[in-house]
């Protein structure tokens, strides 16, 4: 993946991350992601012949090796560090994503 398509994606994201957390509390609670999903869903149904803007595709390069379970607890991104936090149910440890940088 090139440092541009990094970049773009981790914009796509911060994006999308935003549209999900209605409440601008900075963290993505499960209401929220499903409520999202649910209203995603209902809007594709409506309009089949326009595609959604984010669509799902598994990604062979990234293989998530530390999860200690499937649960995701919460989600947080802090803009002011570009960083994503992952709090899963059953980890002993917090994952960080860094933003690419787009130099």
């Amino acid at each position: 993946m090139t440092r541009l398509r990094a970049c773009l994606l981790w914009q796509d994201l911060c994006e999308l991350f935003a549209q999900i957390d209605v409440n601008g509390d900075g963290t993505m609670e499960w209401e929220e992601f499903t409520s999202y999903c649910v209203e995603a869903g209902i809007v594709a149904t409506r309009r089949i012949m326009a595609p959604l803007k984010h669509k799902f595709v598994e990604h062979t390069n990234y293989v998530d090796r530390t999860s200690r379970g499937s649960c995701i607890w919460n989600v947080m991104y802090a803009r002011e560090l570009s960083r994503l936090f992952v709090f899963e149910a059953e980890a002993t440890r917090v994952k960080v994503c860094c933003a690419p940088s787009s130099s």
